[in-house]
């Protein structure tokens, strides 16, 4: 593990590296109060799980996961030896960077090129070993957290475009957002905030518009159905709220839109 000494003059660059390190069998970790720095940390070897907002959440190879400051959390192994890579770190840019890049509170994902990020954690521990100034530690913390992040979105879109179809396929049944989340595999406000980023909307947004349209198509369709029972087949329990949200959207009543399209 490295810590760099910091003066109060490099603690003013856009990103400074409070420490790294790799961990050979990382040890359980309890943070109520959560840690002082930002942390990304990912898995080598074996397996844990890490315990955030009530929720728990399995670490495995390949796995990285990121933790604004002072966010409680925990971890611990559940598979030996549980090899751990981490970097803690701050700057007066940080707060920009990661919204640049929408990171939540706690944020876990699998990038993509493993073998690139491995070799620039080992860069910057080598680097950090050697007492390198602080700017060009801060520079390769840079290039490191930007090709994680960058790969952090790239496999959240696809974690979106696949929970898409799957609300697509099941949107007649009763979903709640939790029920949403629990298919991403994420916390229900990081992926509203996702889903918004992507598509200007909501998880739930999205999904009432799929099922206006569903219901749009029975309208034309099935004329031996009544509005009441298209509202249900198409996941409204309530066909006032049915109706009101039609309006919104179509600027008419589910009654008139089959009149003029039937």
């Amino acid at each position: 593990m490295y810590f760099p000494m910091l003066s109060e003059q490099e603690k003013i660059l856009p990103l400074y590296l409070a420490g790294t390190g790799r961990q050979e069998n990382q040890e359980s970790i309890i943070r109520q109060e959560g840690f002082p720095y930002h942390q990304l940390i990912f898995v080598t070897h074996g397996a844990g799980v890490l315990d955030y907002e009530g929720q728990t959440v399995s670490l495995v190879q390949g796995c990285f996961w990121f933790l604004h400051k002072n966010t409680p959390h925990s971890y611990h192994a559940t598979e030996e030896p549980f090899t751990t890579r981490w970097v803690c770190f701050d700057g007066n840019s940080t707060e920009d960077l990661l919204q640049y890049f929408s990171v939540p509170p706690v944020s876990i994902f699998f990038p993509r090129r493993l073998p690139l990020l491995h070799q620039q954690h080992q860069s910057l521990m080598d680097s950090a070993a050697q007492n390198s100034p602080a700017h060009i530690l801060s520079a390769q913390l840079y290039q490191f957290l930007i090709d994680a992040l960058e790969s952090k979105n790239t496999v959240a879109t696809n974690n979106l475009e696949s929970l898409r179809t799957w609300i697509c396929e099941h949107y007649a049944e009763d979903i709640s957002l939790d029920d949403i989340a629990q298919q991403a595999n994420m916390n229900k406000y990081a992926l509203c905030r996702a889903f918004r980023r992507d598509y200007a909307t909501t998880p739930f947004g999205f999904l009432h518009s799929v099922r206006l349209q569903k219901a749009k198509e029975l309208l034309v369709s099935r004329k031996d159905l009544t509005v009441r029972e298209i509202s249900a087949l198409v996941g409204f329990h309530d066909p006032v709220y049915f109706g009101r949200l039609f309006r919104r959207q179509e600027g008419t009543t589910p009654n008139s839109f089959r009149t003029n399209f039937g």
